[in-house]
């Protein structure tokens, strides 16, 4: 991926930006001199296909249902998306959550943020617009069927 360095960017705050280790950085830029306004490559495709894919996307928070909650409620709370409380909780409907049961709240690690999916989206589009591979994008979202409007998980890290 092509980058534009600022003023403040070093080859240390990028490396702890995206992630990269500052050798990968380094070696993808030799001849670079590090100078506002110049073109640098982040190798992001390499940190994909080694680094990614290790990080896990949720982390479960128990929750007790309280009367008037609805799955929707506790997703949009949670910052997480209400397929995944439903498999989670072994449930197949929205309706089957009851005040008082206890779930397991599966909420999205700081590295991932929730994203509707546009009329005009691609799986591609968006993988490639989070810096991530179309094939991590369909395997962290179960690879359902998307329609506009679709809460899905991305990374944090928009492309630049």
């Amino acid at each position: 991926m092509q980058y534009v360095l600022s003023r403040r960017d070093t080859p240390l705050s990028l490396s702890a930006r995206y992630g990269l280790p500052l050798c990968m950085l380094y070696r993808s830029n030799q001849k670079a001199k590090w100078r506002p306004g110049e073109r640098i490559d982040l190798p992001l495709g390499c940190l994909m296909k080694t680094y990614v894919r290790e990080t896990p996307v949720f982390h479960l928070v128990p929750h007790r249902v309280m009367q008037g909650e609805t799955v929707y409620m506790l997703a949009e709370r949670y910052h997480t998306v209400m397929h995944r409380i439903l498999q989670q909780n072994g449930l197949s409907h929205p309706e089957q959550v009851k005040t008082g049961q206890m779930l397991q709240i599966p909420c999205l690690n700081d590295e991932f943020m929730v994203y509707s999916y546009q009329v005009t989206d691609t799986p591609a589009q968006v993988a490639a617009r989070f810096a991530m591979t179309e094939q991590e994008l369909l395997r962290i979202n179960d690879n359902s069927g998307w329609y506009p409007g679709m809460r899905i998980i991305v990374r944090r890290r928009e492309k630049i």
